[in-house]
């Protein structure tokens, strides 16, 4: 049989984290090493791993359980399920207004992708396109960058992100949102991206890019109001879904 190779060390690990979940309560190393029956020494290792990666904690008693961590993203699940659903009418509705292109960007495993975009004449999804774009240039990847945890940052600069200082994603913070212009394909362009913001935890960017010739201050700021408003009510929207699902 031919295939991907399963990295054994990390399919156990996820067990782990498994049997930690659904314990009930938290649990020691001997309970789970007598479970598993594997050595407390093997399973220290395995919880100790799993402990660094942010996925459990360890209480003063040496017991473990799930990271807070585990519950973000239970909830980011949750509301992703409904993103796709909420955005798209709202994204085509803008395009059309402003008569640019509108995308809805994510960060997954240290890239940054387009997962939904929607031009004047249409709306595109994933499957039509999937594109990648830039983590530290894109203004997409600033807004979101800005958003993230010192140690999700830390993660992008392991695997080669060279990020600006904090300072310039704290400003982005503040103002909640960026602006980057450029040139792409040989033409100035300018863009504005706004997280989209789930009790605190950024889901993506959502952004507007334009040719600079057809950008001034005025459709600048009303991009960003638009951009703004859009995100707000979307998040709004997501947050009431996810209390409907319990």
């Amino acid at each position: 049989m031919t295939g991907t190779k399963v990295l054994t060390t990390a399919r156990k690990m996820l067990e782990v984290v498994d049997a930690v979940g659904f314990a009930g309560g938290p649990v020691t190393v001997a309970e789970l090493a007598d479970r598993f029956g594997w050595s407390r020494g093997a399973m220290h290792q395995y919880l100790h791993t799993a402990k660094e990666a942010g996925w459990l904690v360890q209480d003063d008693a040496g017991r473990y359980h799930l990271s807070h961590h585990v519950s973000v993203l239970a909830r980011m699940r949750s509301a992703q399920a409904d993103i796709a659903e909420i955005l798209r009418p709202r994204m085509g509705q803008l395009a059309a207004d402003l008569g640019e292109a509108v995308s809805f960007a994510v960060l997954d495993q240290g890239g940054l992708f387009i997962v939904e975009r929607a031009e004047p004449v249409g709306i595109y999804q994933r499957e039509k396109f999937q594109t990648s774009i830039s983590v530290t240039t894109s203004a997409s990847g600033k807004a979101i960058v800005a958003h993230l945890s010192e140690r999700e940052r830390d993660r992008l600069r392991a695997g080669g992100a060279e990020l600006a200082a904090p300072e310039v994603y704290a400003e982005i913070a503040d103002q909640g949102f960026a602006l980057v212009r450029s040139q792409w394909l040989g033409s100035d362009i300018t863009a504005v991206a706004v997280p989209l913001l789930v009790r605190g935890h950024c889901m993506g960017a959502l952004s507007v890019i334009a040719p600079s010739v057809r950008v001034d201050e005025t459709v600048t700021a009303r991009m960003t109001r638009r951009l703004l408003e859009m995100a707000r009510n979307a998040s709004g929207e997501l947050i009431a879904e996810e209390r409907s699902h319990g």
